[in-house]
């Protein structure tokens, strides 16, 4: 996982490390949060079957629970964040050596601040992703496997039921992976034309004024942003089409495990506890 992370998102040796640790860390937070529900079906069953344990019996599942909560979110909460912004500090500041590294004709064909704002908001992208998305997505990877088998081991239709739409639901995001990427890219693509469209104008703007030519330019750049909002809105169409249809096997998922369930429950293969479960 490590050299995985490293290799992937150019993270240091410490970096890599730690976001390993966040992954484990949101991977133990995902099996602790089970507790309570199993906790609260125990009780459901007991209840229905009038065997109901002692109070100390739940007095103390619950405080052993939350405990182990308190812990664990703890020790995420700093995996996820206090490390994530100690790699995020040291990468700006390689960022920084490496950009003093740059012969200064670099820079005076380019512009500064240009460079820097766009530095810095990939910075902020990674630095997004590491603290709140890449650590969730790892321990989601590992948990997966570990509550399928656990589905399966309890019924193996009922398991496959809940199992195989969520898993179409994962894939699809991948497989459009590319036209989101292109879609972004081109938008990116045009935002930094017209970037340099308005910089270019603003350094000839003594120019344009003697030649009359400020309405023309005027329309120009109008016409240019009209285009980048039409690029924008398709790539904001790829984005949200691929959700939409990933949310779909999450409310079609529903309805498989109310109709595999149900039927099960009239063969006596299961409870109603446990389609609730």
């Amino acid at each position: 996982m490590k050299e995985f992370y490293k290799k992937r998102f150019a993270l240091t040796d410490g970096g890599a490390r730690n976001l390993s640790k966040a992954t484990l860390a949101s991977f133990f937070v995902y099996c602790i949060n089970m507790l309570p529900a199993i906790l609260l079906m125990i009780f459901a069953q007991e209840v229905l079957e009038n065997m109901g344990k002692s109070n100390g019996f739940y007095i103390v599942f619950s405080v052993l629970t939350l405990i182990a909560m308190y812990i664990l979110l703890s020790i995420e909460y700093d995996k996820l964040y206090n490390t994530t912004y100690q790699e995020s500090a040291d990468l700006r500041i390689r960022t920084a050596e490496n950009l003093s590294k740059l012969p200064l004709s670099y820079f005076s064909k380019h512009d500064i601040s240009d460079i820097s704002q766009t530095i810095m908001a990939d910075i902020e992208g990674i630095e997004h992703a590491m603290s709140h998305s890449i650590p969730k997505v790892g321990g989601m990877v590992l948990f997966f496997p570990l509550i399928s088998v656990m589905m399966l081991a309890g019924n193996v239709k009922m398991g496959l039921a809940v199992i195989i739409p969520s898993i179409l639901s994962f894939i699809f995001i991948p497989l459009s992976k590319k036209y989101q990427v292109n879609g972004q890219n081109r938008y990116y693509d045009v935002l930094r034309k017209n970037s340099e469209s308005f910089q270019e104008n603003i350094e000839m703007q003594m120019e344009i004024k003697a030649y009359n030519l400020s309405k023309d330019i005027k329309d120009d750049l109008y016409k240019k942003m009209e285009d980048s909002e039409r690029v924008h809105l398709k790539a904001e169409v790829t984005t949200i089409l691929t959700l939409s249809i990933s949310s779909i096997f999450s409310f079609i998922s529903l309805a498989v495990v109310i109709f595999v369930g149900v039927n099960l429950i009239i063969n006596k293969e299961i409870n109603s506890l446990y389609l609730i479960g």
